[in-house]
């Protein structure tokens, strides 16, 4: 079955979706990802596994992928799992692993619940259809209807090795009136999955306070981004809508307002002065282009205007950036899966301009995000890699002048500073597992390519996501690593000088992309505010020496 690039939505997230070899290289297909476990919750070694209780769970398949008989039995071990209780959450490397094929599982097993196998998706979990387990096998299988094509998919973990993890075997079938097409069979290892083993909670940043609503807690959302100004904290919590927060007191935020998202998803904001002491957040709407609203009154939020990409009345925006040129201010807005930025002049928000748009010489570039400079565009293009482009003064005039890429990347994020010693830098990242801190020196060479000069790294099982620079300083929503604060004063030898984990295996859902994801920081206050997907918004101090 022939399938093209599909623009796809998860809980509002629009995200590029690339057919490769007939399975969706996205984010939403599978549970299963990974690398070694690098410490973590306890995966289970021994226990009745669950005798007490039928280990299996929903009406036994039949047809595609029906039992572990359907998927190999290479170097598996017939009656290793015996008594084994497999209760936990488990990080799943697949062999070969595509970057988003691949994500946490959550199993439990216990007499008052049984057996529950639960899979990661983009920003929660969905269950298994089916699950069984035996001496033999540890067997679930999933379907997902995608229009009027069927993805079914089965693991079978047939195997415990002697340090408690889980071999087996994955595959998966598309289901349709052309019949069916399955993938090849994938083996796979699968380890208790928790933080970075042997790192403390904390070190460097201290907890000052956590909101999530309070009495009035928040609807069970992704909550996506934040932005503070004159101690007011606006935050994008996804299908629920922006909510407005009194941060003047830090320790005891208090809501101050709800904008509602009415049946969209709100991914990211801005925050734009107008004249006259004016205030408008500028919100990434899913379905409507960004929604200009005016916040001067923080308790009192409503929308004034909208701007619409390519004056398409209903064009979804993903990510945008603001920066002022001179006497004007622009925004920079990408939807996530066109190769194009679209321009704004908003220097009075109640009378946008639409000064032009950037159009990516390649269709494939969905452009995911943008950071900008004077002009100069950083274009974050997923699978085209990072696009540096002059945007002003004519956009539909824009060229090519850099880039960076490299194998299996899907471009994601950037902030640009410049060092103590004068060097000017991009941070940058892409998304997926094993996506980290890239630093990129801003001179190309004579192909036009920028060299990376240093790299952060913590493990194989994290993507990073938002981050913003200044100085020598980079500061990191990690996902389940937390917040992460980076010294570049030396770029080739990047430190992390203070991290903060947010994450708790033991309670968070499980999603794929999950834990810390937007942040803002007010330097003059040392605090960190943060947008973490299950637990709301965070606000952190810098402590001891990351004080200074």
């Amino acid at each position: 079955m022939a399938m093209d690039t599909l623009v796809c939505s998860v809980r509002g997230v629009r995200v590029r979706c690339v057919a490769v070899a007939g399975a969706l290289a996205a984010v939403f297909v599978a549970a299963g990802c990974g690398d070694a476990g690098d410490g973590g919750a306890d995966g289970g070694s021994g226990g009745d596994g669950g005798a007490c209780v039928e280990p299996s769970f929903g009406e036994p398949p039949d047809g595609v992928l029906a039992s572990p008989a359907d998927l190999p039995r290479d170097g598996c071990e017939p009656g290793t799992l015996a008594g084994v209780d497999p209760t936990g959450l488990w990080f799943v490397q697949h062999d070969p692993h595509p970057r988003w094929q691949r994500g946490p599982v959550r199993i439990s097993l216990s007499c008052e619940g049984g057996l529950s196998v639960d899979l990661a998706t983009i920003g929660s979990t969905r269950p298994a259809d089916y699950a069984a387990l035996d001496a033999d096998d540890l067997f679930f299988r999933r379907e997902a209807e995608y229009g009027k094509v069927r993805l079914v998919e089965a693991y079978t973990a047939c195997r415990r090795d002697a340090d408690g993890a889980l071999y087996g075997w994955y595959r998966y079938c598309w289901v349709g009136d052309f019949g069916q097409e399955c993938g090849d069979p994938a083996s796979f290892v699968a380890r208790p999955y928790g933080r970075i083993e042997g790192e403390p909670d904390a070190d460097g940043l201290e907890l000052v306070s956590e909101f999530r609503g309070g009495d009035a807690p928040w609807p069970d959302t992704f909550t996506a981004d934040v932005r503070v100004a004159d101690g007011i904290a606006y935050v994008a919590n996804g299908e629920d809508g922006v909510r407005i927060v009194d941060v003047t007191d830090p320790a005891a935020p208090r809501e101050l307002a709800h904008f509602p998202a009415d049946s969209d998803y709100y991914n990211e904001l801005k925050l734009v002065d107008g004249p006259g002491g004016s205030r408008y957040a500028l919100v990434a709407s899913d379905a409507a282009g960004a929604k200009i609203v005016d916040v001067t009154d923080p308790t009192a939020p409503k929308q004034i205007g909208l701007l619409r990409p390519a004056g398409e009345p209903d064009h979804g925006v993903h990510t945008l950036f603001v920066e002022t040129v001179g006497a004007a201010t622009y925004a920079y807005l990408a939807d996530g899966f066109s190769p194009n930025v679209f321009v704004f002049d908003v220097t009075d928000p109640t009378s946008p301009v639409d000064v032009g748009t950037v159009h990516l010489p390649n269709d494939d570039w969905g452009v995911h995000a943008v950071c900008a400079d004077g002009g100069r565009v950083y274009a974050a293009a997923t699978v085209g890699g990072l696009v540096v482009v002059d945007a002003l003064p004519d956009p539909a005039a824009a060229t090519v002048i850099a880039r960076y890429q490299k194998d299996d990347t899907y471009a994601h994020q950037c902030w640009k500073t410049t060092t103590s010693s004068g060097r000017a830098v991009l941070a940058f990242g892409d998304e997926g597992y094993g996506s980290h801190l890239e630093l990129l020196d801003l001179t190309p060479g004579a192909d036009g390519a920028l060299p990376r000069i240093g790299e952060m790294i913590y493990r194989d099982q994290v993507s990073i996501h938002d981050m913003m620079a200044f100085g020598d300083t980079v500061y990191v929503a990690h996902y389940q690593d937390g917040v992460r604060i980076v010294d570049i004063s030396d770029p080739t030898a990047p430190e992390t000088i203070a991290h903060f984990n947010t994450w708790d295996p033991e309670t968070a859902p499980g999603a794929m992309l999950e834990g810390a994801v937007g942040i803002d920081v007010d330097l003059d206050a040392g605090l960190i505010y943060v947008a973490d997907t299950p637990r709301g918004l965070l606000v952190l101090r810098r402590t001891g020496s990351a004080a200074r």
